[in-house]
């Protein structure tokens, strides 16, 4: 769409015969520029939520492998109480990167009624809550990969 407000403006350039003509036709491209700035910074920004949102729900997966894992060894009689809290303890990173992605995710949808200094105050919040979400499904796999070696320096033992 924005490229086509481009091409519009090409025999508007081209007619341009004083420096006033000129200004008025960069005028009108700075403001299709700025208006195609915005629709890619709003498209990075739900690429980027949706990119999350896939990663949090293999994290939702893995914490059920988890669970599985906890319920075999009880159902074994071992005990499974490091388990259960690393299960507690990637739950809670878990929750929080789910609650930063769906905050980002709301921004986003609101972001179309805002002015344009409104829009990237809210596309920079949105950003650090996807960074915010993105570091607590990296510490929570973080937890597991220690709590992994853990297990496997023990079986060694």
């Amino acid at each position: 769409v924005e490229i086509a407000q481009f091409e519009e403006l090409k025999p508007e350039i081209t007619k341009s015969e004083s420096k006033e003509d000129v200004k008025n036709v960069a005028d009108k491209l700075k403001a299709v520029w700025l208006k195609s700035r915005e629709s890619v910074d709003r498209a990075e920004s739900l690429a980027l939520a949706s990119k999350e949102s896939q990663v949090i729900s293999d994290a939702s997966a893995t914490s059920a492998g988890i669970q599985k894992r906890i319920d075999a060894l009880k159902a074994e009689g071992k005990d499974a109480k490091p388990y259960e809290e690393l299960l507690s303890a990637y739950n809670q990173k878990l929750a929080a990167a789910k609650k930063d992605e769906e905050s980002a995710k709301e921004k986003i949808a609101a972001a179309s009624t805002l002015t344009d200094d409104e829009k990237e105050k809210l596309m920079k919040e949105n950003k650090q809550l996807l960074s915010s979400s993105k570091e607590n499904i990296k510490d929570a796999y973080k937890l597991l990969r220690e709590e992994a070696q853990k297990d496997f320096d023990r079986k060694l033992k």
